[in-house]
């Protein structure tokens, strides 16, 4: 079987937060491309500028120019997708998904039970904007959000996050499935052969036995072409 030829391009991470994103970069790392993932994108303010709707900045800012892999925010936020896609010609789409139950428990978990980062952007991401700014104006949260503020609670509305989840994937297959399948790999966590498929999607090659996982070991691999 031949070798597939390097993915020269960059590689966007739509997941939603809690499916395997800092996996996703380490495993990025691993095969060499420069990732930029969470911290760095705060950093630069990027979801911020998505926010506010000022896109143009985030693809001329430096730390996007400086880096061929993204995960975290601003990618996964609502149809976001749909300007890399546009922005961005040739490149690459990755949407890893989980069981929607197991995911919404590790929300609840990541959080305590709360919204984790800013409440304005937690709120437009998962679809409250309307509850969010009634408990704003009764002054039950924060406006936005550090680690001491009132922050949105996720109690009572698994059901209501279970769907939008499954909506976001949703949108995301459907709009590659009509505009470029091949441009969209689809993954399942709970797949053993999640890695060795996404290296292949990627030009790369991953050893038998190579499994990524954050605070986990990681088998050492050969990058293709070296």
């Amino acid at each position: 079987m031949s070798t597939p030829a390097p993915f020269a391009g960059r590689v966007f991470n739509l997941s939603m937060p809690r499916n395997g994103l800092a996996s996703f970069a380490r495993f990025c790392r691993d095969i060499g491309l420069p990732t930029a993932l969470s911290a760095p994108t705060r950093d630069h303010r990027w979801t911020a500028a998505w926010l506010d709707g000022d896109v143009d900045s985030i693809f001329a800012s430096p730390g996007f120019a400086h880096a061929r892999a993204f995960a975290g925010s601003p990618w996964w936020l609502p149809e976001f997708y749909k300007i890399a896609f546009h922005k961005v010609p040739g490149a690459r789409f990755v949407l890893l998904t989980r069981e929607p139950g197991a995911w919404f428990g590790s929300m609840l978990g990541g959080g305590g039970g709360y919204a984790s980062g800013d409440n304005r952007v937690h709120a437009k991401a998962f679809r409250r904007e309307l509850e969010f700014l009634r408990a704003v104006h009764a002054g039950e949260v924060d406006d936005r959000h550090d680690e001491r503020g009132r922050r949105l609670p996720l109690a009572g509305l698994a059901e209501h996050y279970r769907e939008t989840y499954r909506l976001h994937n949703s949108e995301v297959m459907e709009f590659f499935g009509r505009h470029a399948p091949g441009a969209l790999h689809w993954g399942e966590l709970e797949d053993r052969r999640l890695w060795p498929r996404l290296a292949r999607f990627l030009g790369a090659e991953v050893p038998i036995g190579y499994h990524c996982h954050v605070n986990a070991r990681v088998v050492p691999i050969a990058r293709t072409g070296t």
